[in-house]
């Protein structure tokens, strides 16, 4: 009986040639689900129809057709900023694509694309391009700084420098393509342009002559960076995000923590 005459998901539809064949059957199924004592509300089911809608498909007597409804949801959908829900999307654009195998034969490919960033890191980070990470673009300038002067003291930066510092006027400008990152600072003290990739070590060294060697990743929506000073070998981290319409880049070095807040330039 099972996909000869009925099929189960979630609903029971039952399918025949023509009317009579088709009370024959709806009767023996109603009757083997009496024998399992299953019972079903008759409000919630369709007896003797060419036409219904079923888990957003149109079934016709000779063809299925996709629900106009279903079509406006994909073409709505808000546009994904994490992997998640990107996954969310294409679960429910697949169901589709799998009964529509030839009508969406020129989407199948994108989407086969698309699922792809899903299932490594570097993937991901590729597809995170086009909405999170492309919101660091652009040139940032300084406009405050919270516990800056701590922070500078604990890394061992004299009274001078860190007078200077507090007045360093930085602008940031961050280009980024794919995981590659061009950043150029520009300050009273200095101009520097560096190029790095996500996930990979590089050398950096600060406006008072610190050496540092680290690296960059991308966690969720924000930018993380771990650094190994070279004449000690203590580490500072430093943190970026974008909270509203500012870039804010926290630092932690030995348990004093400071805050810089840009605005875009």
């Amino acid at each position: 009986m099972l996909n000869r005459i009925i099929f189960v998901y979630l609903d029971i539809i039952i399918y025949s040639r023509s009317l009579k064949e088709h009370i024959h059957h709806a009767r023996a199924v109603l009757q083997h689900l009496l024998q399992k004592y299953l019972y079903m509300k008759v409000e919630k089911c369709e007896f003797y129809i060419l036409c219904t809608n079923y888990v957003g498909l149109i079934l016709l007597a000779a063809s299925i057709q996709m629900d106009s409804e279903c079509i406006m949801v994909v073409k709505d959908w808000p546009h994904p900023e994490s992997s998640k829900q990107l996954q969310q999307f294409l679960g429910f654009a697949n169901f589709d694509l799998c009964v529509y195998k030839e009508e969406c034969e020129e989407m199948s490919g994108p989407l086969q694309c698309t699922h792809a960033l899903t299932h490594t890191h570097s993937h991901t980070l590729s597809f995170r391009r086009h909405s999170v990470i492309m919101a660091f673009n652009g040139t940032w300038k300084v406009d405050r700084s919270e516990n800056y002067d701590k922070f500078m003291e604990q890394m061992g930066i004299n009274l001078v420098k860190r007078k200077l510092a507090a007045h360093d006027n930085l602008k940031i400008t961050l280009e980024q393509d794919g995981d590659k990152f061009h950043v150029k600072e520009v300050s009273t003290f200095r101009t520097l342009e560096l190029d790095f990739t996500l996930g990979v070590a590089f050398e950096y060294s600060l406006a008072d002559g610190t050496e540092l060697s680290g690296s960059w990743v991308m966690e969720g929506d924000v930018l993380k960076g771990t650094f190994d000073r070279k004449d000690n070998s203590k580490t500072l981290t430093t943190v970026r995000k974008i909270v509203g319409d500012e870039l804010v880049q926290s630092y932690n070095y030995e348990g004093v923590e400071a805050t810089r807040i840009f605005k875009r330039a």
